[in-house]
């Protein structure tokens, strides 16, 4: 993502993950709505790594 950000833009990308996102994914595709819900549990302190052994 952060290579089409520099092609579209000529410039270095945000280093916000979501503004990189928002300006890269259509908004409506399934990514961008999987990308997303990741970020708010994230965001909220909720451990995302498997923990199965």
């Amino acid at each position: 993502m952060a290579c089409g950000w520099i092609e579209k833009h000529d410039s270095m990308p945000p280093i916000l993950f979501d503004k990189l996102i928002e300006d890269q994914l259509p908004a409506d595709s399934v990514l961008y709505d999987i990308i997303m819900r990741l970020q708010e549990r994230k965001k909220a302190g909720e451990d995302l790594r498997n923990t199965k052994k």
